[in-house]
């Protein structure tokens, strides 16, 4: 069955894929790619593996706070003003 790619990567399921997969709106729809290169898709699961609440969004979490500060203090509000101005 086939389907029309829509702007911004948009697609309607048809009604038979949304009632096969159980599907209701709100739910997340895991896509995973085989070993062919094909990709298939399934409801994904809910709780903490989904992608917004599970492990990877704790990860990136974990090195954003990692990185916050790390680039030092950088100019003072005086000296960065003096630099858009073009003061030696």
């Amino acid at each position: 069955m086939n389907v029309v790619l829509k702007p911004g990567g948009v697609v309607t399921l048809p009604a038979e894929v949304i009632e096969g997969l159980d599907l209701e709106p709100g739910n997340q729809i895991a896509f995973k790619r085989g070993p062919n290169g094909e990709y298939t898709l399934e409801k994904a699961p809910e709780g903490p593996e989904t992608a917004e609440t599970g492990p990877a969004r704790e990860e990136f979490r974990r090195r954003i706070r990692a990185a916050v500060g790390s680039a030092g203090p950088g100019p003072s509000p005086e000296e960065l003003m003096a630099l858009l101005r073009g003061e030696d």
